[in-house]
Formats: structure tokens, C-alpha cells, sequence
């Protein structure tokens, strides 16, 4: 009777906890929702983040006025340093051909309330099929990562509609192992490209997204800002 008493008690747990599972995942949205775009002839906004600039991270200016490279560098390069961190003159030529010193224009101001994110100032081009207003249309890009921020944007536009969520890759241990990124898929939002400039291949943009949360989580995810990308074509 005990041991009756147990199964019984342990398969009502079990449909439970199923239970659970199934209503969770029937409210998690598989896919990213469709927004709609939005064409404007002229896209109003502050856009002078574009003007701006920096110096690829971990490239700074020593006290000698030399641009050095300072965490992930190349191989090698210590060796054309003297004591003080100086570059000898005679390993100047090959010092820049190995140290990337370009100027980087800033493509990207936001915010959002994704997880470990501490700004980005840049959106990177993936793909570019076709940039006309109106045509079947398919572009890729996402914001970059540094080391503070750990949250990415990914956006897609296909065909007139955007499709968008955030990858979440957690430095932080969780005690489950490796299991890749957390994914947050879009679920409302606005859209609206500047037409013009598209047609130029810019991706002028001004966007406010909403994402579902995490499983077990009420942490509300959003992300808005405004972009100014050059689009790759391919």
C-alpha cells in the first residue's frame, strides 16, 4: 500500500512538472516575430554618432605619443618594444603592418536592458543580397561584443520585414556546462529605415524592440536606438 502511496505521489509530481514545462514552452516564442518596416523619406534623429571615432580596443597612444597595442596582439610585437614600452625606430614599418591603428566610425547608439551589457558603439554588416526600397530584400548585421559587453543584437531584414533577437554568451559560471548562447527572440516593436539612404546602400535606422524573456525569468528585455551602417554588398 506504502509503496502504492509513493508511485502515485511520484507520477503526480512528474505530470506536474510537465505541465509546467509545456505551458512554459508554449509561451516562449520559437522565432523572432515579423515587424513590419517602416519607409521614410527623410529619417529624422540625432545621427552625429557617426562622426566619431576610436582606435580598435586595445590600441592606445603610449606616453612617447605612439600608438601601441595592449591585450590581444599579435605575436612577435613585444619583442619591438624597448624597457619603457617605446617602439625601437628601426621596427616602426613592421610594428603597423602587424597593429591595426585604423580609425573606427562609430555605426550604433542604444540602449537596452539585455544582460552584462555595457555599450556598444558598433553594428557590423553580414550580408547584403539586393538594397532597393520595395524588392525582395534580405540583410544581415549585429552589434559588437568588447570586453563588458556580452549581449549582441542580431537583425534581419527580409523582404520588407525585420526580424530580430539577442544572443546572450554569460562569461559567467553557471555550474550546467557549456550550452551556448541564450537567445531572446523579438516579439513587438518599430522599425523605420530611411529609404533614401538604403537605396545608397546605408542603413539609416531608427528601431525600439521588445523581447520575450528567458525561460523562468520576468526580467523585460528591450532595445532601442538608432544605426548608421554601410551595407556590404555580396
Amino acid at each position: 500500500m506504502v509503496k502504492q502511496f509513493l508511485i502515485k505521489g511520484l507520477l503526480l509530481i512528474v505530470l506536474v512538472c510537465c505541465g509546467d514545462c509545456t505551458y512554459a514552452k508554449r509561451n516562449i516564442p520559437a522565432k523572432p516575430t515579423a515587424i513590419k518596416v517602416q519607409w521614410a523619406d527623410k529619417l529624422v534623429g540625432d545621427y552625429s554618432f557617426k562622426n566619431k571615432w576610436d582606435y580598435p580596443e586595445g590600441v592606445y597612444r603610449n606616453t612617447f605619443g605612439q600608438l601601441v597595442c595592449d591585450g590581444i596582439c599579435p605575436e612577435g610585437i613585444e619583442q619591438m618594444l624597448d624597457n619603457a614600452g617605446r617602439i625601437y625606430p628601426d621596427s616602426l614599418r613592421t610594428y603597423y603592418t602587424l597593429v591595426d591603428t585604423i580609425h573606427q566610425y562609430h555605426s550604433f547608439v542604444s540602449s537596452t536592458s539585455a544582460p552584462e551589457w555595457a555599450g556598444t558603439d558598433y553594428i557590423e554588416a553580414d550580408t547584403l543580397l539586393q538594397a532597393k526600397p520595395g524588392a525582395l530584400t534580405t540583410f544581415r548585421c549585429h552589434t559588437l561584443c568588447n570586453a563588458a559587453t556580452h549581449s549582441s543584437l542580431y537583425l534581419s531584414i527580409v523582404g520588407g520585414w525585420c526580424y530580430a533577437e539577442i544572443k546572450y554568451n554569460s562569461i559567467m559560471p553557471t555550474g550546467k556546462g557549456t550550452s551556448g548562447p541564450t537567445i531572446y527572440v523579438c516579439t513587438s516593436g518599430s522599425f523605420v529605415l530611411d529609404k533614401a539612404y538604403w537605396a545608397r546602400g546605408i542603413m539609416k535606422a531608427d528601431f525600439s524592440l521588445s523581447f520575450a524573456p528567458a525561460p523562468g525569468s520576468s526580467h523585460k528585455i528591450y532595445w532601442k536606438g538608432r544605426i548608421y551602417c554601410k551595407m556590404v554588398a555580396q
